[in-house]
């Protein structure tokens, strides 16, 4: 079964039968965090690097935001009594697409992967797989009973990390 993450959400399962499914991340990131003890994968679709532009909405939509979503994420998997220790713990960033306009300005893809990067860092993590930038349209789908990430994209043979 499919379970599709939207953008600004996420998604956690343990269920080898369920498969988290991130579609279109254009310049956004899909951050999987899976914890090898517990079995645990979570899946979020962050769009935006900084919710200093929109303070209000990244209170009520932490997940829009890589300041407020990497943070988020971490408390939800601490809630479900889960620790996330480094040495079990793997991090995999995807997305983060070179899509400027037309002014070649706001690349918002750099501007993401950066923040998320620094984020999951400054929680104490680090990254164990990334596919990042690029000017792919990714979506990327973990399934919890499997150790890889299937990447698609238009034009392109599916790849694993």
């Amino acid at each position: 079964m499919a379970t599709p993450v939207p953008r600004g959400g996420y998604r956690f399962s343990e269920h080898e039968d369920d498969t988290l499914v991130a579609r279109s991340l254009g310049s956004g990131i899909a951050l999987i965090i899976r914890c090898q003890k517990s079995g645990t994968v979570a899946l979020s679709h962050i769009p935006f690097p900084d919710s200093k532009v929109a303070s209000e909405k990244g209170e009520n939509l932490p997940g829009l935001f890589a300041d407020t979503g990497v943070r988020e994420l971490v408390r939800q998997f601490k809630a479900r009594g889960v620790s996330l220790l480094r040495e079990s713990t793997k991090v995999a960033l995807v997305g983060g697409a070179g899509i400027k306009n037309v002014n070649k300005e706001f690349d918002t893809g750099s501007r993401n992967i950066e923040a998320v990067q620094k984020h999951i860092l400054d929680l104490g993590l680090s990254i164990t797989a990334e596919d990042l930038g690029r000017n792919l349209n990714r979506t990327v789908s973990v399934d919890p009973g499997q150790n890889s990430i299937t990447i698609t994209a238009p034009g392109q043979r599916p790849w694993f990390l």
